[in-house]
This record gives C-alpha cells, structure tokens and sequence, in this order.
C-alpha cells in the first residue's frame, strides 16, 4: 500500500466514522477524490505509458491524462 493508499483509507475511516460537522465532512469527501483523482493520474493512460508523449519535446505533462511526465537528459 503506497502513501495515496493509506491517506485514503485514513480519510475515509474518518469520514465513516465521523463525528464532525457537516463541513468538515464535505472536506473529507473532496480530499477524498482529490487523492484518487491523483492517484489515477500517476497510473498514467495509453499515450504516456507507451512512450508515445516523446513526440512531445519538452512536455511536462501528458496531454490526455495529466500525469507529470519524466524529463530525459
């Protein structure tokens, strides 16, 4: 299980759990996706992971999926 993973599981707990008020619930919820929105992200699509964005010089990030794409020397 990797850091995303656990805040997640943390998070979530504490939402299932929660005792809070109706505001910090709803801040739960969108950390909540903000996590595993990013954690899609890092996953990477077809484009980046074939190596296809090298047609893309100097792109930091890959224009289909938003992964931060690695800088080659």
């Amino acid at each position: 299980m990797n850091e995303i993973e656990r805040a997640l599981a943390t998070l979530q707990d504490l939402l299932d759990n929660s005792i809070f008020t109706s505001r910090i619930d709803f801040a739960l919820e969108v950390a909540i996706e903000a996590l595993r929105e990013k954690a899609e992200r890092e996953k990477g699509c077809a484009f980046c992971n074939t190596g296809a964005h090298r047609i893309l010089q100097n792109a930091l990030y890959c224009p289909r999926c938003g992964k931060r794409l690695e800088v080659e020397p």
